[in-house]
């Protein structure tokens, strides 16, 4: 029997929970978050990432259930660099990662490389 795929939303909630056990602070901009009508512009990512220790940086994180299509708008903005794209916990803990790299947040790098290869069910070392 076929595994289901997961609903986006779902998926976003995976990724922000595991996006705040490894210390970053997380703002939805999806429309499912909103209440009425979002006011977000094409081609926002629906999370935007920052780390206490990293305030006026942030990085952004468009979500998609796995097999789930950017629109244009989206594919020009990640072909750019402006966001990344992940389908669940590991790949925005990965985007995570390569921020703490950039920002030399050395305890931000430790708990996403921790938690990447717990849930990818290995071991440390």
């Amino acid at each position: 029997m076929k595994k289901p795929v997961p609903r986006e939303r779902q998926v976003q909630e995976s990724i922000v929970e595991a996006l705040q056990l490894a210390g970053f602070d997380v703002k939805h901009t999806s429309a499912w978050r909103q209440k009425g009508a979002s006011g977000v512009s094409k081609g926002i990512p629906d999370l935007l990432v920052w780390h206490p220790r990293c305030e006026m940086m942030c990085f952004g994180i468009e979500v998609k259930r796995p097999g789930g299509c950017l629109s244009p708008e989206q594919r020009e903005a990640v072909e750019k660099g402006r966001y990344r794209v992940a389908t669940g916990p590991v790949e925005a803990l990965e985007a995570a990662l390569a921020f703490s790299s950039k920002t030399r947040l050395r305890e931000a790098e430790s708990k996403c490389r921790k938690l990447i290869t717990a849930l990818r069910g290995g071991t440390d070392g």
